[in-house]
């Protein structure tokens, strides 16, 4: 008869049979390159270069710590939204209200104005 593969939960460290786990991959950065070339004989060629390394990371979670992640997940998502939505009214909000400006807008104000089609008419007669 065959034998389950086991493993640690990469969170509570406790070990279960793999068919009672999750594989979750992630990437982390896992290291950077930073390089710097010359020619000696012109003195304005040099060049920087920089790179950042990154690794695919396969860990195994059990399924009762998965569904704690995900639920976290799933919460900072809700704030991040609720978050965004408060800072558009807030926004609107700041948009929306009177400028002291207004008496000098010629919409918002239109008796402050003289018509000018008026003015012309008079100047042209």
């Amino acid at each position: 008869m065959n034998k389950i593969a086991t493993s640690a939960c990469t969170s509570c460290h406790k070990i279960f049979p793999r068919t009672k786990m999750r594989l979750v991959s992630s990437y982390e950065k896992s290291g950077s390159s930073k390089g710097i070339s010359t020619n000696l004989a012109t003195k304005k060629s040099t060049r920087v270069s920089y790179r950042s390394y990154s690794r695919k990371r396969e860990r195994w979670v059990c399924y009762s710590c998965y569904a704690i992640q995900l639920d976290n997940q799933r919460k900072s998502r809700k704030v991040g939204w609720i978050l965004s939505i408060i800072g558009f009214l807030l926004i609107v909000g700041l948009m929306d209200r009177e400028n002291p400006d207004d008496e000098f807008n010629p919409i918002t104000n239109p008796d402050r104005f003289i018509d000018t089609q008026e003015v012309w008419k008079d100047k042209k007669n």
